[in-house]
């Protein structure tokens, strides 16, 4: 306790150095204690990982214990952004997908925070990628519901300490904006910046994200996601247009309105219509051209725009054809990488959750006549797809508002 005021008297005066170390220091203390705590009053418990969040404004903090041996082994913490409009539970399940996609090991089973969407297709997903079964579990009281409660303590301080370590940053980003501002030679202040990255796998499912900083911190409310639909196969230079085309488009077609209205701004298309200080596109030269035809095109030549190079961390601009090399503890530069970042990790969340969406694709979905209704009863009476490959005819029919002929046809089609 004297450890936590401490800290926060020392972020409170700006001393934030000094309250980093005694945030570390209150850290490896409860790290000790929560070991100690599980090793003695977790006889009961054996193999699981215990998942819960922090939900903030605008960002959720994941924070993930894993227990083997009744024993506390590891911890992890994840920070997303741009949740605001996602319930817990929609999050909790975004995470699961990503983070047990890749994961070495999945346990038999899961204490969970909040309850899933799409709990069932998820536990089939993990049992499936683990070859066994997997228990999704919501403590409610007893040992895993003081597990629950732990986890979701430390998810709550450590948004917290982000949520500190931004104010140390306030006046490094003022500073940043106006280096990044003299660099670029831009006649305005750097109040909004856009930046835009194309994603994809093998040349499927080609996305683009447009990530929104205002003042230099990012405003996820305004982030917006483009699908790709007039390039096949690679090429990212057709994407970019395409995706600038559509967003500035939409911003010329939501200020003829507000014009059309005397001015005045429809709250739902509002974000779309602002002009950007500066457009930053993640990539080299060739993006830079490609963006730049576009704005041609739409005769919004006067949009500040710049690409940063990921191969040397270079900024390229119109018209000029050397680049603009930033030192290497330029705040400057780290301000870009920082947008450039963002608008990366967007873009790809985005591209898994597509993936997602179809390798989570039930069997049972592909059978006309079973919707998710009648997939829950299925799924409630056989455990699994595999339980009802299993099942015998009469024993599916029997699951109320599954008809016989519905039940052979089931059968067939899996």
């Amino acid at each position: 306790q004297d450890l936590q005021q401490n800290m926060e008297k020392a972020a409170e005066s700006l001393e934030f150095e000094r309250a980093a170390v005694l945030r570390d220091r209150m850290r490896s203390v409860q790290r000790v204690a929560e070991e100690q705590r599980i090793k003695v009053d977790a006889n009961p418990i054996s193999d699981m990982d215990v998942i819960a969040l922090a939900h903030g404004e605008n960002e959720t903090w994941v924070e993930v214990f894993f227990i083997r041996h009744n024993k506390l082994i590891g911890r992890d913490h994840f920070f997303m952004e741009g949740t605001q409009d996602d319930t817990p539970g929609l999050v909790l399940g975004q995470f699961i997908k990503q983070f047990y996609q890749s994961a070495s090991a999945i346990p038999p089973r899961i204490l969970l925070q909040h309850p899933l969407e799409e709990e069932e297709l998820i536990r089939e997903w993990l049992q499936d990628l683990r070859g066994g079964a997997v228990r999704l579990v919501l403590p409610q009281r007893g040992q895993h519901k003081k597990l629950i409660d732990m986890v979701a303590a430390n998810a709550t301080q450590g948004l917290a300490h982000h949520r500190v370590k931004w104010l140390d940053n306030v006046n490094v980003i003022q500073a940043a904006m106006a280096e990044l501002q003299e660099e670029l030679s831009l006649p305005t202040d750097l109040r909004r910046m856009e930046c835009y990255d194309i994603s994809h796998i093998q040349g499927t499912n080609t996305v683009g994200s447009m990530v929104v900083f205002e003042d230099g911190k990012p405003k996820p409310s305004q982030y917006r996601r483009f699908k790709v639909k007039s390039v096949e196969g690679v090429d990212d230079y057709e994407s970019i247009r395409e995706v600038l085309r559509r967003r500035f488009k939409r911003m010329a077609g939501v200020r003829a309105k507000q014009q059309a209205n005397g001015g005045e701004a429809q709250q739902a298309d509002d974000s779309w219509g602002v002009f950007p200080d500066l457009v930053l596109i993640d990539g080299g030269k060739g993006q830079l051209s490609a963006a730049l035809e576009v704005f041609l095109e739409l005769g919004l030549d006067n949009v500040p725009l710049a690409s940063l190079a990921k191969e040397n961390e270079w900024l390229y601009v119109p018209h000029t054809p050397e680049p603009i090399v930033l030192s290497r503890t330029s705040q400057a530069l780290y301000l870009v990488q920082r947008i450039r970042d963002e608008a990366h990790r967007f873009a790809i969340t985005y591209h898994r959750n597509l993936r997602s969406k179809s390798s989570l694709r039930s069997p049972l979905d592909l059978v006309t006549g079973i919707g998710p209704k009648r997939k829950r009863m299925l799924i409630r009476r056989f455990g699994s797809v595999n339980g009802i490959k299993q099942a015998s005819v009469d024993e599916i029919a029997s699951v109320p508002g599954i008809t016989r002929s519905l039940a052979m046809l089931l059968k067939r089609s899996l």
